[in-house]
C-alpha cells in the first residue's frame, strides 16, 4: 500500500493517495512520510503541515525523512514561526546533525535572510555534503549579499563543481553592478532608502537579477583571482570564464 501511495505521489495524484491513506487504520511512519513528502513536492505545503500535525496527534514521531519536507513546507508558506518550531522539534529528537535535515534548515533560514542561524546550523553539522555547502554559499551570496563570507566559504569548500562556480561568480558580478549603481545613483535619481538597510542591495528595477545568465568580464575575475586561489590558466582565453564542463542542451526529439 505504501508503494502504491508513493506511485500516486510521483504521478501528482495526491487525491488518490489521500483516499487510500484514509482507508488505512494504522499507517506506519513510512506511509506518513510518503504523504507529507508527496504534498510538499506537489505544491500542497498546507496539506503537508496539516498531515504532519495529525501524525503527531497519532503518536507517530517524525524522523529524518519527515522533517526536511516539513521545513520546506514552512518555507513554501513563509511560515517562519512554524519553521522555528519544527527546528525545536528536530533538536528534541536529536536530528539536528543529520545532513538532510540540516540542509533543509539552512535553506529555510536563508530564505528569511537569517544567515546567523543558517551558519550556526551549518557549522554544527558533522557531515557536510556538497548540497549543504552549496546551500550555505547560495544563502550568503544570492540571498544575503555577503561577498566576504561567501568568498571565505568558497575557499574552504573541499570540492567545487560548476554550480558552485556559477554562484560565486554570479555573486561577484552582482556586487560589481551594485557598486556601479550606487556610484551612478545621483544621475539615476535612486533615493537612498532604495538600499536595503542590512545588505545594501538596491531595491530598484535596474538591479541585476542573480538568476539571469552570467556575463562576467575578465577584469572582474582577475581582481578576485588572488583571493579565490584561481590560477590564471584556469580562465578560458576566449570567454574569460573558468574552464568548466560544458552543459549541452539536448536536441529536440523528432516525432514521426
Amino acid at each position: 500500500m505504501g508503494n502504491f501511495i508513493t506511485h500516486c505521489s510521483t504521478l501528482r495524484r495526491m487525491n488518490y493517495a489521500q483516499k487510500l491513506f484514509d482507508e488505512m487504520s494504522h499507517p506506519n511512519s513510512f506511509v506518513w512520510n510518503t504523504m507529507v513528502r508527496g504534498f510538499q513536492q506537489n505544491q500542497e505545503p498546507r496539506n503537508a503541515l496539516i498531515l504532519f500535525e495529525k501524525m503527531k496527534m497519532r503518536g507517530v514521531i517524525g524522523d529524518k525523512f519527515t522533517y526536511p519536507f516539513v521545513i520546506r513546507a514552512c518555507n513554501d508558506l513563509w511560515e517562519q514561526c512554524r519553521g522555528k518550531c519544527a527546528h525545536g522539534e528536530v533538536l528534541k529528537v536529536g536530528l539536528e546533525l543529520d545532513v538532510f535535515v540540516g540542509t533543509s534548515l539552512i535553506e529555510f533560514y536563508s530564505g528569511f535572510e537569517s544567515m546567523q542561524y543558517a551558519y550556526r546550523v551549518f557549522e554544527e553539522m558533522v557531515v557536510k555534503d556538497m548540497v549543504a555547502w552549496t546551500a550555505i554559499l547560495h544563502g550568503f551570496l544570492s540571498k544575503f549579499g555577503d561577498i566576504e563570507r561567501g568568498r571565505e566559504l568558497f575557499c574552504r569548500m573541499p570540492n567545487k563543481d560548476m554550480v558552485v562556480w556559477n554562484i560565486m561568480i554570479n555573486g561577484m558580478h552582482h556586487m560589481f553592478n551594485v557598486r556601479k549603481l550606487k556610484q551612478a545613483g545621483p544621475s539615476l535619481n535612486v533615493p537612498s532608502p532604495a538600499l536595503h538597510p542590512v545588505t545594501n542591495f538596491p531595491k530598484h528595477p535596474l538591479a541585476v537579477n542573480p538568476h539571469n545568465p552570467l556575463h562576467v568580464q575578465r577584469p572582474q575575475i582577475e581582481q578576485a583571482r588572488p583571493s579565490l586561489n584561481v590560477p590564471s590558466p584556469a580562465l578560458h582565453s576566449a570567454t574569460n570564464f573558468p574552464k568548466l564542463p560544458l552543459v549541452v542542451a539536448p536536441q529536440n526529439a523528432q516525432h514521426g
